[in-house]
């Protein structure tokens, strides 16, 4: 039996919109991902994912996409960089091949939801 003050556990969202480097350099990119973040609520996440964005600018549109995922209990996720999506208060982080070993994001962040992106059995079994 739980404790009534022990925090639930995260409910992974079904939906997840999965941005690229040219969404995310739109000028109109926050406001299209409010809408998004509206429209799918908490059965939603709005991944930043870019591979040529700084870390500098990745965190930038974490941190303005905060209020709508509070709002709206849409996740933000930041793919590739944990350390931005802990900085930036994102709810989860999505890791890659080019990311932190999982373990290794488990140790920085235990209470931050992982996802890991993985193309075979040996890449899984590493997780």
């Amino acid at each position: 039996m739980r404790e009534a003050h022990a925090p639930s556990p995260a409910v992974v969202p079904v939906i997840h919109a999965v941005t690229s480097d040219a969404v995310l350099a739109r000028g109109d990119f926050i406001e299209r991902a409010r809408s998004v973040m509206r429209a799918l609520g908490p059965r939603g996440a709005v991944h930043l994912r870019a591979r040529t964005l700084t870390a500098a600018r990745l965190y930038e549109l974490a941190v303005a996409l905060g209020p709508l995922q509070e709002r709206h209990r849409c996740w933000v996720v930041v793919n590739d960089r944990v350390d931005v999506a802990l900085a930036a208060g994102a709810r989860g982080a999505q890791l890659t091949s080019r990311s932190l070993p999982v373990a290794d994001a488990r140790r920085l962040a235990p209470a931050l939801p992982l996802g890991a992106s993985v193309h075979s059995a040996a890449e899984a079994a590493l997780c």
